[in-house]
């Protein structure tokens, strides 16, 4: 490990993944202007270089171990460890449980597809997104969230749902990705705690664009959405009944003609996350003081 973090300056731009309103890195004040996206793209483009950048500096001297992913049939993951800790509190916890003569092996119940996109972003900023057999499939950003609340890695959700919030916008003018449709609100539910960020956006996509008034009353797709949204079935999951209650608590509710994907409310759905230069200080602060050198 490089103790060259002293001596670099901590950003004094825009915060990484923050729900603080104009500190948050995804924030732009007007939307309808080119100018104005083009520079949300350029910080972006920012940080995302960041992110790469303190990666090169981390892998330097750090270890690495075997992480095995999967249920009956495991994948090998080989992965820097000091990358691990850096980004997840709980491979953070992890690695502290088992102490400094821990097994360079661990094995972790997470389907290798969903493991393979954590893995690209902790390295490269970016998913791997890429369908593969040897990995059991695709991904879905929706799971991706929920495995970056069970990995306690914030930034990762911060940008699993910036994904979801530009699909979202890229279908007002692209019909091969259509939204909203149940089963993406049924995933978004199903697969997050009462109270989660993934949700609000969920259901709050439909307090927006009410697919109770969008579809036609009566035709096959209105029926579907009132079963799922009104309806009373007695074999519903306890989730099903969450979501028409969350959805009867957002009707009506005043948008300003906003919508909830738009990067003017991105810091409502955006979980509190340290910026990443102040964690890798931290982490190289904390390894200093383990061996002594302060």
């Amino acid at each position: 490990m490089s103790i060259d973090g002293f001596q670099r300056r901590r950003s004094r731009g825009y915060r990484i993944g923050t729900r603080e309103g104009p500190e948050c890195y995804f924030c732009a004040k007007d939307t309808s202007s080119k100018g104005k996206l083009r520079d949300v793209q350029k910080i972006k483009a920012i940080f995302a270089e960041k992110h790469r950048a303190i990666t090169a500096q981390v892998i330097i001297y750090s270890e690495t171990v075997e992480v095995f992913a999967g249920t009956e049939q495991k994948q090998t993951f080989v992965v820097h460890k000091d990358l691990l800790t850096l980004h997840s509190t709980y491979f953070s916890n992890l690695f502290s449980d088992k102490g400094l003569d821990m097994d360079k092996k661990i094995s972790i119940t997470v389907k290798p597809s969903l493991f393979a996109d954590f893995v690209s972003w902790i390295y490269m900023g970016k998913f791997l997104k890429v369908e593969n057999n040897a990995l059991e499939g695709g991904t879905a950003v929706n799971k991706l969230w929920e495995l970056g609340r069970f990995f306690r890695a914030p930034a990762f959700q911060n940008f699993c749902m910036d994904d979801c919030r530009n699909y979202r916008k890229a279908s007002e003018t692209d019909p091969e990705q259509p939204w909203q449709f149940i089963e993406g609100i049924e995933l978004m539910y199903s697969l997050t705690p009462p109270g989660s960020l993934l949700r609000s956006l969920a259901v709050q996509s439909l307090s927006y664009k009410n697919p109770l008034q969008e579809n036609e009353k009566g035709s096959p797709d209105w029926k579907k959405w009132k079963s799922l949204l009104t309806g009373t079935r007695p074999d519903d999951d306890i989730w099903v009944k969450e979501l028409q209650r969350d959805f009867a608590l957002e009707a009506g509710k005043d948008w300003d003609e906003i919508p909830p994907w738009d990067d003017q409310r991105s810091g409502d759905y955006m979980e509190e996350a340290t910026p990443l230069e102040e964690r890798w200080d931290a982490q190289i602060l904390a390894l200093v003081a383990d061996i002594g050198f302060l």
